[in-house]
C-alpha cells in the first residue's frame, strides 16, 4: 500500500525528471558549444595564409606640418609674402597575406591631394601663384607581429615602393616658379622631388566581429598617425592541438 509521502515523492520524481534531463541536455550543449568556440579560437588573428584587408584615413598630413611651419617663419621674415596652404589627409589601403603565424608581406596604397598658394607684394617680385597636385604612393610592406592572439594583433611594419605626383600650376611665369619660397618644398618642388617612398612604424588590429575589426597606426612619413577598418578572410579554422608558430 502505497503511503502519503512515498506518492508525493513518486509524483516529483515523475515532474522533475524531464526537467532535469532537459537541463542536462542544454548544460551539454553549452559545453560543447564553449568547446568548438575555445578550439576555433586558438587560431591567430593572421595565421598563416589568412589575408586582410584595411582601409584607414590618417588623422595628419606630415608634409602639411612641415611646410606651415616653413611658411611661418618665410612670413616673419617677409611681411609681404601670403599663404594658403590645403592639404587632405591621407587615405590608406592596404592588402596583407601572412606568409606564416607571425609575418605578413602586403601592398599598400596612399594617396592625398593639396592646393598650395603664394602671394608676394614687394616692389620687385610681385605674383599670385597657385599649385594644385595630386600625390600617390605604392609600397611593399611587410608586417612584423610581437602580440598575435585570436582578436587582435600588435606589430611593426615598413614599407618602401615610389610616390608619383601630378602638379598643375596657373602660372607659366618661370621667374615667379623659381622664385616662390612655397615651391620649393616637398610636394611644390620643381625639381627635387623624390620618387622614393618609404614609411616604418607601428599598429594594431583588434578583431569586433567574426570578420571585420579596427585598425590604428603610427607612422613616421605622410600621416602620422591613421585609424580605419579591416576586413579578414579566413583560408581555414584550425584546431586547439595544432601547432601555431608560436
Amino acid at each position: 500500500m502505497q503511503t502519503e509521502d512515498s506518492s508525493i515523492l513518486t509524483d516529483y520524481m515523475t515532474f522533475s525528471y524531464p526537467i532535469s534531463k532537459g537541463i542536462t541536455k542544454w548544460l551539454l550543449a553549452v559545453m560543447m558549444f564553449c568547446s568548438f568556440l575555445q578550439a576555433k579560437a586558438q587560431e591567430p588573428l593572421m595565421a598563416k595564409a589568412n589575408m586582410m584587408f584595411t582601409v584607414s584615413y590618417g588623422a595628419n598630413n606630415y608634409n602639411r606640418m612641415v611646410l606651415e611651419k616653413y611658411v611661418h617663419t618665410q612670413s616673419v621674415n617677409d611681411p609681404s609674402i601670403r599663404y594658403n596652404i590645403q592639404y587632405s589627409n591621407p587615405l590608406n589601403a592596404n592588402v596583407d597575406y601572412a606568409m606564416s603565424d607571425y609575418t605578413s608581406l602586403g601592398l599598400g596604397v596612399n594617396y592625398y591631394s593639396f592646393d598650395l598658394n603664394e602671394k608676394r607684394t614687394d616692389t620687385i617680385h610681385a605674383y599670385d601663384l597657385e599649385t594644385k597636385g595630386r600625390r600617390i604612393a605604392i609600397q611593399i610592406r611587410a608586417m612584423r607581429y610581437v602580440i598575435q592572439r585570436p582578436r587582435s594583433i600588435v606589430y611593426f611594419f615598413a614599407g618602401a615602393g615610389a610616390r608619383f605626383r601630378s602638379v598643375t600650376y596657373n602660372s607659366a611665369d618661370s621667374i615667379a616658379l623659381r622664385t616662390a619660397a612655397i615651391h620649393h618644398t616637398a610636394d611644390g618642388s620643381l625639381s627635387t622631388y623624390s620618387p622614393i617612398s618609404m614609411d616604418l612604424g607601428v599598429g594594431a588590429k583588434f578583431l569586433l566581429i567574426r570578420n571585420i575589426g579596427i585598425s590604428a597606426e603610427v607612422g613616421i612619413l605622410t600621416s602620422i598617425a591613421q585609424v580605419g577598418l579591416f576586413y579578414s578572410f579566413k583560408n581555414k579554422w584550425r584546431k586547439s592541438h595544432d601547432n601555431i608558430g608560436w
